[in-house]
């Protein structure tokens, strides 16, 4: 039917892919708890008239950024293969329906066998001159596919491997660009307000004696911070880069072949024209010269 997309080697089952991807999720749902607000500084508190702070909350230390961007691989390798899978089922589903609808010949060409034939259709043969009518030998040019606008269909046809390299670098980008590319990213809010505190490590909540002063310490160097917050935004538009590069390329592509096909459609029907013409004109000519043959005879 289709070629074989997402699969090289016969692959796992449906039920064997799905059961693997719920358990990847499963994994990157933890991996995103844990750094779905990041804080990046320690704070203690104290009464107002006291000396000595509690410790109230920790933040991520240097470890925990450097584990980010491992775990950003990690979520990233995740969600590629689940959708991966998601488009391997949602393909397989469709196809199935297809086959519903699918003929006879249609299902013996997808095969690689030949489509039944028509019984031949034989040409009348003109009476006392044992010639027959002529014959026009092109087919009718079919016209070809129009331009495909949908860039989910054409990047369903590139290999297999480029469109495995292709979801795996569009769900990178997702991920690093909820992380740390809109204004609302969990790094980026992490990263205000870790600047924040710098200028402001104390904060009074309260008053009078109730009174409580936070002391809010930075958990992680800024050296650290910035080179982390660095990476990965330079890793995210790289990742965007080299997906719009993919797909302005396929729209090329698709915008070349359907030009050169419809231009190739083109010269195939004027052929096709010119040929049909001259048969009419043969076949015309012959019916001219049978009734001419039938008046001498009568």
């Amino acid at each position: 039917m289709k070629k074989e997309l997402y699969t090289e080697h016969g692959g796992i089952s449906m039920t064997s892919a799905q059961y693997l991807s719920n358990l990847g999720q499963e994994k990157a749902k933890e991996y995103r708890e844990k750094f779905k607000s990041p804080v990046l500084y320690d704070t203690s508190v104290c009464l107002i008239g006291t000396k000595e702070d509690s410790p109230m909350s920790l933040g991520l230390n240097d470890n925990d950024l450097k584990e980010l961007e491992e775990v950003i691989g990690k979520i990233t390798a995740m969600d590629s293969f689940t959708a991966y899978v998601r488009e391997a089922i949602k393909d397989k589903e469709t196809t199935l329906e297809e086959l519903d609808y699918m003929s006879l010949d249609d299902y013996l060409k997808c095969t690689g066998r030949e489509p039944l034939k028509d019984l031949p259709n034989f040409n009348d043969w003109l009476e006392e001159t044992g010639r027959k009518l002529a014959e026009v030998t092109l087919e009718c040019p079919q016209r070809p596919a129009e331009e495909e606008k949908d860039i989910k269909v054409l990047l369903k046809k590139l290999p297999l491997k480029e469109y495995q390299e292709y979801l795996e670098l569009d769900t990178k980008a997702a991920v690093l660009g909820k992380m740390c590319h809109s204004d609302h990213a969990p790094l980026v809010v992490a990263r205000q307000s870790y600047l924040e505190i710098l200028t402001t490590p104390k904060i009074m909540e309260g008053s009078g004696r109730d009174a409580c002063i936070y002391t809010r310490t930075p958990s992680v160097t800024k050296e650290n911070l910035e080179g982390v917050f660095e990476r990965l935004q330079a890793a995210y538009r790289e990742a965007e880069k080299e997906l719009n590069k993919i797909r302005f390329q396929l729209r090329e592509a698709e915008t070349l072949r359907a030009k050169t096909e419809m231009a190739e459609h083109m010269k195939a029907l004027d052929a096709w024209k010119k040929e049909t013409e001259t048969v009419n004109d043969i076949n015309s000519g012959l019916r001219t010269e049978y009734q001419e043959f039938q008046k001498e005879y009568r």
